[in-house]
């Protein structure tokens, strides 16, 4: 009788587990989410910032890329990839002189380094994690239409003072697996820039909320 409660054991236990003690993870995600950029306390803003900070109004943001995470041990893992970032911010719509709309939009290359702590159940595993990120611009542009009676949209290429970044994240999630091998992840995420894209006192520092998911290939 004790054989076969320990074979049952096995039987519905390992299978649970399995993908616990496989130690790499490799797939790709997508994220959709709020993109805007922060100007710092009141006190610290000059007029420039202040006017900027109350029109702007922010806007999506889209990522896409490949995440790659290796168990160090049960619950902790090293957490890492690479993504492409496309977001926009916008601006009240004629809140400017002689502008009706008025849009930045970025591409921008991320690269988050962290750990995370999973909690292991039968089933799935929450995790929570802390990241360092490093981001590239490669893209950013202009977008200005004009009011009524003055000429069509005007593009305007455009790059900020600073186009390294580097920032910090926190995300929460579950792994689901789905499959022999296979695990999906929805997680939250939060980044924030420590470097403002803007020189001299004028301070930019990005911020994203996004919802993302990921399909991971365990093994």
């Amino acid at each position: 009788m004790k054989g076969k409660l320990f074979f049952l054991m096995l039987v519905f236990v390992v299978p649970a587990m399995a993908q616990v003690q496989q130690r790499n993870q490799l797939g790709p995600k997508l994220g959709f989410g709020y993109y805007n950029l922060a100007y710092g306390s009141s006190s610290k803003q000059t007029g420039l910032t202040r006017t900027l900070d109350s029109l702007q109004v922010g806007n999506t943001a889209l990522n896409i890329g490949v995440s790659y995470k290796r168990r160090l041990t049960r619950e902790l893992s090293l957490a890492t990839g690479i993504e492409l970032g496309k977001y926009q911010v916008n601006y009240l719509e004629n809140s400017l002189p002689s502008l009706a709309a008025y849009h930045q939009k970025l591409l921008q290359l991320n690269v988050p380094i962290g750990l995370e702590y999973n909690i292991i159940t039968d089933n799935w595993q929450p995790f929570f994690g802390v990241y360092v990120q490093g981001s590239k611009i490669i893209q950013s542009e202009m977008d200005y239409i004009l009011q009524q009676g003055w000429n069509t949209t005007t593009l305007q290429s455009y790059l900020p003072a600073t186009t390294w970044l580097y920032g910090m994240a926190i995300t929460a999630g579950a792994q689901l697996p789905i499959a022999d091998h296979w695990t999906f992840e929805p997680a939250i995420w939060a980044t924030y820039s420590l470097k403002s894209l803007a020189a001299n006192n004028l301070i930019q520092r990005p911020y994203q909320l996004s919802f993302q998911a990921a399909i991971l290939y365990t093994f």
